[in-house]
């Protein structure tokens, strides 16, 4: 149940704070850190609806909010969504802190390529060459801190809540006999 509140959680946070979420670090949101919560605790079967919910967001967002045409850009979203719920499969047998931790970059470096890329490919703002190519990934350098620090502080609270629970949840002489046991 956790997994599907906490992309609900990350999409709920997308309207609340539409214009602010940039405000102080751009791109800092839950949404990757939730992708992959979600892929490394749901069936493989369900990894789609994430992925659907997010691509409907993006729609009403542009639409209704920012008042953006829809265009191409929205299926380098649609890549990354797959992309880091996929992610989140290679936690399911091996949840690390270092694997999170390389998992989640890789996260946030998929998408600052996928977005940036669609943004070159697309939105006319830089020449279609090579040079264009390195002024949009360059121009995007600053929006990428709010990507990676975003991802991290909410993977650390989504992937650290229930380990935290489940220590607090044991009984206190269960842990100091177990202690007691590993001493001798």
């Amino acid at each position: 149940m956790l997994p599907y509140i906490l992309i609900l959680f990350a999409i709920a946070m997308r309207f609340v704070t539409p214009y602010t979420h940039g405000a102080f670090l751009w791109n800092y949101s839950a949404v990757g850190a939730a992708l992959l919560f979600f892929g490394s605790r749901v069936e493989k079967k369900n990894l789609w609806i994430p992925v659907a919910l997010f691509t409907a967001t993006d729609f009403a967002l542009n639409v209704f909010v920012y008042h953006y045409p829809v265009t191409t850009f929205q299926y380098g979203s649609l890549l990354y969504y797959a992309i880091a719920v996929g992610l989140g499969l290679l936690l399911v047998n091996k949840p690390s802190a270092l694997r999170i931790l390389g998992i989640t970059l890789a996260g946030s470096t998929a998408f600052f390529i996928i977005s940036n890329f669609m943004v070159w490919m697309g939105g006319g703002m830089y020449p279609l060459d090579f040079n264009g190519l390195v002024q949009c990934y360059t121009a995007a350098i600053p929006f990428a801190r709010g990507t990676y620090v975003g991802d991290l502080v909410y993977v650390a609270l989504f992937f650290g809540t229930p380990v935290l629970l489940s220590i607090t949840r044991q009984d206190p002489v269960e842990v100091r006999v177990s202690r007691d046991s590993q001493s001798r």
